[in-house]
C-alpha cells in the first residue's frame, strides 16, 4: 500500500510539473510585458526537465535530501563540518549524517519560514520550528535517525534545517541548509509572483491558473499574480539588477553585468563613473580597509573574498575575478564521491551540493546556487566590516532566493555542443577540433587532453577510475583540478595573496585548500580550482581565477608553461603524481595553440549568435517598452561575436568562412542599432529590422558550421 501511495505521489508531481511547463502557452500576448532580459524560459525549463528526469530515475522524488554546512559571517562558530538530512515525505522517517563536527551534543531543528517585515530565509523568532532530536558527535562521523508523525510532517513545510549546540535556539546555528528551488517546487513552497513586483505588469492577464503554481496558490491573494515561471525569472532579474538589500549600494549586477557576459573586466571597469557602487571602498570610510584592494580591482578586475572565514581580515583573504554566470545549469553538478574524479570528495572538506565559484565551494550552507546569494550579500553588500544582519544589510527572503535562482538557471545555453557531430567549415578550427580530441590514458604523456576535463568544450568531465581513457565516458560532473595557475611569475610580481581554492585546510604557503592522498606519492597540498566551460571562454577574458592571462591564445599556451608542466601541485606534472599531462607549446603563436584557439573562437561565436537570436526572437513577441530594453542586450551579444571573430587565431582566416561570418554579424549590428534608435511608436518597423538582423546572423552561423549538426537549441 505504501509503495502504491509513493508511486501515486510521484505521478501527481510529474503531472503537475507537466501542467506547469508542458501545457502553458508561453508565447501568449499576456506575457508581452514580462521582461526576463538575458534570462530564457526555455533554458530554465530544460534545467528543470533534466532535474525531474534525474529525480524520477533515482527515486529521489519520494523523499527530500538537504545538505547543510557552515555559513561564513553568519554561523555562530567556525567549523569545517557538513552533512546531509534525508526526509521520507510519506513515512516521516528522518536520517541525518554529519562529518567533522566537534565532539559535543547537537540539536536538529526544522524551520518553516513565516512571512514578516523583518523575516528572512534564516531562522527568525516567529518562524515555525520543530526540534527533531539531539545527537552526540564523537569522532569523524555522527548519525541520527528518528521518525515524525506523517500528519505532523504533512502540516509543516521544511524550508531549512539548523544544527545547533544542544539547548541553543535555531537562530544560533552552526550548520544550516535549505532545499533548492526545484525541491521547493516539489514541496509546493514557491509562491506565485505578484505582478506589482514587476515593471508595467498591470496589463498582464492573470486569469489563467493552469499549472501547479496556479492550482496551489490561486486563493492566497486577491492581488494580480502569475504562476508562470517566466514571471518568476523576471522577478529574479529585477532583484539581480536593482536590489541592494539595504547595504552599501551594491547589487548582484555590480560585479555580474548583464551587458558584459555577467562579469566585469578591467576594460569594462574603466568605463564606470567614480561613484559606481563597485568602488564603494574608495567612497565609504567604513570600508576603506580590508573590503577591497582598489588598485588591483581597477587594474585586473579582482574582487576581495574571504572564503575561509572573516576572523582575520588582514591576512585571511584572496583576490579573484568575477565568474560569469552563463550556462550554470550545465556546469554545477557535483561529482559522485564513489568515482574518485577529483580530490574534493575525499572527506577532508565539505562537499557542496553544487559546484559554484572559482573554488567550487563558493556557496555557504548547503553549497547550493540558492544559498550563494546569502554568501554574496554578506561578503559584498555590507555597510561596515561588522557585517551584522539587520544593520549592515538585510538577508534575502525565501521568495527572493526562489526568484534569483530561477533567473540564474535561465541564463545562457541549456546544453553543450556535440563536437563529434559538429561539422566545422574553417580548416584551422577543424584541425583544432582534431587536436582537442587527442586524449590519452591516466598519466599518459604526449596528448593534448583538452577533452579530458572539458567534455565537448563544456565544464564537465569524463574522468573516472573505471575509464581507460580520460574522456571515455561523459559523466556530466563539474570537477576541480590543480593547474598551478598560482605558480605563474606574474602572480607574485603583482602581490597577489596565496589562494588555495577548494577547501579550508591551512597549507604550507599560507593558503587554505585541500590535501590529496596521491597514489605513490602520499599526502600533497593541492590548490584545486573549478573547471569552467570553454564555449564561453573567448569573450569572457582575462583568464583564470586571477586574471593573470590576457588572451584566449595565451590561456591555451598556459598549459605549455613551466607552471603547469612542472608545478609541484599541478595535475599536469606526472613526475609528482599528476594524471592529466598536456603536450602543447607555451608560445601563443604556435600553430597548434592557434588551431585550438580557433576552435574555441568558433564555438564562442556560435553561442553569441544563439543567444542574440534568442533575445531578438523574444523581443519580436514583446510590447514596445520591453522591445526597446531587449535590443541593446542583443546588440551586446552580437558585438561579442564581432570581437571574437576580429581577433586572435581567426584573423588569418578572414578570407574564408570566418570573414563571411564577420561581414554578416557586422551587418546585423547596423540593423539592430537602427532598430534600437526608433521610437516606441515605430515598434513594428523595429521588429522588421530585427527580422533582417536574424537573417544575417543565421547566415553567419552557416558560414562557420553546418547548422544541421548543431544541437536543437543552437538551430534557432
Amino acid at each position: 500500500m505504501k509503495i502504491k501511495a509513493l508511486k501515486l505521489f510521484a505521478l501527481v508531481l510529474i503531472v503537475g510539473y507537466i501542467g506547469m511547463f508542458g501545457l502553458t502557452d508561453h508565447s501568449s500576448a499576456k506575457y508581452s510585458n514580462i521582461n526576463t532580459g538575458q534570462g530564457d524560459l526555455t533554458t530554465f525549463e530544460a534545467s528543470y526537465q533534466k532535474w525531474l528526469e534525474n529525480t524520477s530515475r533515482n527515486g529521489t522524488d519520494q523523499y527530500l535530501t538537504m545538505s547543510f554546512g557552515w555559513m561564513k559571517g553568519l554561523s555562530t562558530e567556525y567549523t569545517n563540518a557538513n552533512g546531509k538530512m534525508r526526509v521520507e515525505l510519506k513515512t516521516g522517517k528522518i536520517s541525518v549524517k554529519a562529518s567533522n563536527l566537534p565532539d559535543a551534543k547537537w540539536d536538529i531543528w526544522l524551520i518553516e519560514n513565516r512571512p514578516g517585515p523583518t523575516n528572512s530565509t534564516l531562522p527568525d523568532q516567529d518562524d515555525r520550528k520543530i526540534n527533531i532530536g539531539t545527537f552526540e558527535s564523537i569522532g569523524k562521523i555522527a548519525k541520527f535517525d528518528t521518525r515524525l508523525d506523517p500528519t505532523t510532517l504533512a502540516n509543516f513545510s521544511i524550508d531549512r534545517v539548523a544544527i545547533v549546540r544542544a539547548g541553543n535556539d535555531p537562530a544560533d546555528f552552526v550548520l544550516t541548509g535549505a532545499p533548492t528551488l526545484f525541491q521547493r517546487m516539489q514541496l509546493n513552497r514557491v509562491a506565485p509572483v505578484r505582478l506589482d513586483e514587476l515593471e508595467e505588469s498591470s496589463s498582464v492577464d492573470t486569469s489563467d491558473t493552469s499549472g501547479i503554481f496556479g492550482a496551489l496558490f490561486a486563493s492566497f491573494s486577491t492581488q494580480a499574480q502569475s504562476s508562470d515561471p517566466e514571471a518568476l525569472i523576471a522577478k529574479g532579474r529585477k532583484i539581480f539588477l536593482t536590489e541592494t538589500f539595504k547595504g552599501n549600494g551594491r547589487n548582484c549586477a555590480t560585479c555580474h553585468r548583464e551587458n558584459n557576459n555577467f562579469t566585469i573586466d578591467p576594460k569594462f571597469i574603466a568605463t564606470l563613473p567614480p561613484n559606481d557602487p563597485l568602488f564603494v571602498a574608495e567612497t565609504n570610510p567604513a570600508l576603506s580597509k580590508n573590503f577591497e584592494k582598489p588598485e588591483l580591482l581597477r587594474k585586473f578586475g579582482l574582487i576581495l573574498e574571504n572564503p575561509d572565514g572573516m576572523d582575520d581580515l588582514d591576512k585571511k583573504f584572496v583576490l579573484r575575478s568575477s565568474s560569469h554566470l552563463l550556462s550554470l545549469s550545465t556546469t554545477i553538478t557535483s561529482p559522485d564521491p564513489k568515482l574518485g574524479i577529483d580530490f574534493t570528495t575525499n572527506g577532508l572538506n565539505p562537499d557542496p551540493v553544487e559546484r559554484l565559484g572559482w573554488g567550487g565551494d563558493g556557496s555557504p550552507g548547503s553549497g547550493s546556487l540558492r544559498e550563494f546569494a546569502i554568501g554574496a550579500i554578506t561578503q559584498h553588500f555590507p555597510k561596515t566590516l561588522g557585517r551584522k544582519p539587520g544593520t549592515d544589510f538585510r538577508l534575502p527572503t525565501d521568495a527572493e532566493l526562489d526568484a534569483l535562482e530561477a533567473f540564474q538557471l535561465s541564463i545562457g545555453r541549456q546544453e553543450d555542443i556535440d563536437l563529434n557531430k559538429l561539422v566545422i567549415k574553417d580548416p584551422l578550427a577543424n584541425s583544432g577540433k582534431t587536436m582537442y580530441f587527442d586524449t590519452g590514458g591516466f598519466a599518459e604523456k604526449g596528448h593534448k587532453n583538452c577533452n579530458a576535463c572539458h567534455i565537448d568544450a563544456g565544464g564537465t568531465t569524463g574522468i573516472g577510475d573505471f575509464a581507460n581513457l580520460l574522456d571515455a565516458l561523459p559523466l556530466g560532473f563539474n570537477t576541480n583540478q590543480s593547474t598551478a595557475v598560482n605558480r605563474l611569475p606574474q602572480v607574485a610580481q603583482n602581490g597577489l595573496p596565496p589562494d588555495g581554492a577548494f577547501g579550508r585546510i591551512l597549507l604550507p604557503d599560507g593558503a587554505f585548500g585541500n590535501i590529496a592522498d596521491v597514489p605513490g606519492v602520499g599526502p600533497v597540498p593541492v590548490q584545486e580550482f573549478n573547471t569552467t566551460p570553454l564555449i564561453e571562454a573567448a569573450d569572457t577574458g582575462p583568464f583564470f581565477h586571477n586574471h593573470m592571462v590576457e588572451t584566449l591564445e595565451d590561456s591555451v599556451a598556459f598549459y605549455g608553461t613551466d607552471a603547469f608542466q612542472m608545478g609541484i601541485d599541478s595535475v599536469g606534472n606526472v613526475d609528482l603524481g599528476g594524471f592529466v599531462p598536456v603536450k602543447i607549446s607555451k608560445d601563443p603563436k604556435d600553430k597548434e595553440v592557434l588551431a585550438i584557439s580557433a576552435l574555441l573562437r568558433v564555438l564562442n561565436v556560435l553561442e553569441n549568435i544563439r543567444s542574440s537570436v534568442s533575445i531578438e526572437t523574444r523581443a519580436q513577441q514583446k510590447g514596445s517598452k520591453i522591445l526597446k530594453e531587449l535590443i541593446p542586450l542583443a546588440i551586446s551579444e552580437n558585438q561579442d561575436a564581432i570581437d571574437v571573430l576580429s581577433n586572435g587565431a581567426l584573423v588569418t582566416q578572414l578570407g574564408g568562412g570566418p570573414g563571411v561570418a564577420l561581414a554578416n554579424v557586422i551587418a546585423a549590428d547596423s540593423l539592430l542599432k537602427v532598430a534600437s534608435s526608433l521610437p516606441k511608436s515605430q515598434a513594428a518597423q523595429a521588429k522588421l529590422l530585427i527580422g533582417q538582423a536574424l537573417e544575417r546572423q543565421r547566415a553567419a552561423r552557416m558560414a562557420l558550421v553546418d547548422p544541421a549538426t548543431l544541437p536543437k537549441s543552437f538551430q534557432n
